[in-house]
């Protein structure tokens, strides 16, 4: 489906200079309904205005609506698919306690076999030795965005008392876990984290998506809470995701309100998919991605930051001394890293 999409200004309302961790805010982002309508092309190609706030707002969430696929370097190509979300399950496959455990969530209207999950399986395994758990919970995200919308907490929670099982059943701590989500993928993972009794690791959140979300309701989004450390991937600001700074550490490549390589980009989802690209490229290259702290990314571009504290974006391995706002420049295709 083309979705065309209202090209949102978003101005920030201050910033200070360069040195400080002075976090990202847009008044705007306070209302949920900031970036409400879509227009998309129906099936004869005319567009049309959608409303994304209608649908079911509280829909019911099953047990089977989320599944996962186990994924290690003994089974890369051929998942262990878990129904039921029984930890009993994981004795019968390739996992194993000891490696770090991956967990990646995807968005509206995708699966197990969208984009964002075959790039991240693809680029985990050449250089990570873990258990990657694909989330399906294609279900509820093919649903009108508002009943996926509402889906979010349900799925999270479902995902966390399935981590607390691991946790329990393998006498782990949650220092082993990391949770990636793309789009509503990344709230879904916030969910899940905020479920978690002993705190996951790291949050890599991309893309957060931004409609119908609030800076005021932290509880239905992503938050710096929902693990030890919450790193966040903005790329498409502008429009499908979040402008303002909502982790222990984020990331505005190229400003992260669009994305170069995009062209005009209207409806946004090409910038929108940069996020896990960037991620992906990240795990199979290592440290390409050269990130400063800076109060802006006009301070970026001017150079006035060059000498500030250095970070790389997209590390699973995750700093917890950095906390800021970091910009950074990518090439506009593919290898996307400068560094």
């Amino acid at each position: 489906m083309n979705v065309v999409i209202f090209l949102l200004v978003l101005l920030p309302l201050a910033f200070t200079g360069p040195v400080q961790p002075v976090r990202r805010y847009f008044r705007e982002e306070n209302n949920p309904d900031f970036k409400r309508f879509i227009y998309v092309e129906n099936e004869k190609g005319d567009v049309e205005m959608i409303d994304l706030k209608v649908g079911d707002a509280k829909p019911r969430v099953e047990l089977s609506d989320v599944s996962y696929d186990l994924y290690t370097k003994n089974n890369k190509d051929y998942p262990y698919i878990i129904t039921t979300g029984n930890v009993n399950e994981l004795s019968k496959s390739f996992f194993d306690p000891k490696k770090p455990i991956l967990f990646v969530a995807h968005g509206w209207n995708n699966n197990r076999n969208s984009d964002v999950n075959r790039y991240i399986r693809e680029a985990t395994f050449g250089n990570h030795d873990v258990n990657l758990f694909i989330v399906d919970w294609s279900g509820p995200a093919n649903s009108l965005y508002l009943s996926a919308k509402g889906s979010v907490g349900p799925v999270g929670k479902l995902i966390g008392n399935f981590i607390n099982e691991i946790q329990k059943a393998y006498n782990i701590d949650g220092s082993s876990f990391v949770l990636i989500g793309h789009s509503l993928g990344a709230h879904v993972v916030g969910s899940a984290g905020a479920t978690v009794n002993n705190k996951v690791a790291h949050i890599i959140g991309l893309d957060p998506a931004g409609p119908l979300f609030s800076l005021n309701h932290p509880e239905e989004r992503l938050d710096i809470s929902d693990a030890k450390f919450v790193q966040v991937i903005h790329t498409n600001g502008a429009l499908l995701g979040f402008g303002s700074s909502i982790g222990n550490v984020d990331y505005f490549p190229n400003g992260g309100m669009t994305q170069p390589g995009c062209g005009f980009d209207l409806a946004g989802t090409c910038a929108h998919s940069k996020a896990y690209k960037y991620l992906a490229e990240s795990l199979t290259r290592g440290p390409v991605f050269q990130a400063v702290l800076c109060s802006d990314y006009s301070q970026y571009e001017k150079g006035l930051c060059a000498n500030n504290e250095p970070s790389t974006m997209g590390d699973i391995k995750f700093n917890s001394r950095i906390f800021g706002d970091y910009y950074l420049d990518t090439n506009a295709d593919s290898p996307f890293g400068q560094g």
